[in-house]
């Protein structure tokens, strides 16, 4: 089960999630990502850029978690990424929005 973290937890975490993706990031060829994202991967990257987990994704867009899951998946093959720590990291460097308040249904 996912969870929220905290504003708290995620300044504690972020410096760790940057150190291991600066190492990991070595240890692949880097290839151009497929930009640009969707609006709605857009969208769904400044949630997951405030810590929001697929379920409260779902439920703040009014969609089934299925599809926010299916969009995640999208946004980490076009970004080449793993998992979503390194997608809104990968982001935040190329000054893709991340920041702005995303919309609520």
């Amino acid at each position: 089960e996912e969870m929220m973290l905290n504003n708290s937890s995620r300044k504690k975490i972020l410096p760790v999630a940057l150190i291991a993706h600066e190492r990991m990031s070595h240890q692949y060829q880097p290839h151009q990502p497929q930009l640009p994202l969707t609006p709605r991967e857009t969208e769904i990257t400044q949630w997951i850029s405030r810590g929001a987990t697929s379920a409260a994704i779902a439920e703040i867009l009014m969609i089934s978690k299925r599809t926010v899951d299916k969009h995640v998946e999208h946004i980490l093959d076009k970004l080449n990424v793993a998992n979503r720590t390194a997608a809104i990291y990968l982001l935040q460097q190329r000054s893709m929005p991340t920041e702005s308040e995303p919309r609520r249904k």
